[in-house]
């Protein structure tokens, strides 16, 4: 679990990622400290899987996929650097809701 990265463009860390196994169905949401929807992606995991919304998929080999999320662009351009939150509601296959909420760290640092 890390809950950092930085979208400037050198290759290493620029896309925030999260894990998923057995899950059905997802929505997570990205916020600005004031509250305002940077990012929400929703929906059937197969449909998520295949979904413009998603940078990249990894996929682990043990039914589990790494999911690239978020490049730290909001309307198009890079966020400024800060705290940024994640809500992640999520459906498994045996029916269990869980729900995360953790805080995201952009910091781009020097760009290329």
């Amino acid at each position: 679990d890390y809950n950092g990265f930085s979208p400037n463009g050198d290759g290493i860390n620029d896309v925030f990622k999260i894990y998923v196994r057995s899950i059905v169905d997802l929505k997570q949401s990205i916020f600005n400290r004031w509250g305002q929807t940077i990012k929400t992606i929703s929906g059937r995991m197969e449909n998520i899987l295949n979904s413009p919304d998603i940078i990249s998929v990894e996929d682990n080999n043990n039914g589990g996929y790494l999911l690239g999320i978020w490049d730290g662009r909001f309307n198009g351009d890079i966020v400024n650097d800060g705290v940024y939150f994640i809500n992640v509601e999520a459906t498994g296959a045996s029916g269990r809701t869980f729900e995360k909420r953790a805080d995201i760290n952009v910091l781009k640092g020097r760009a290329n």
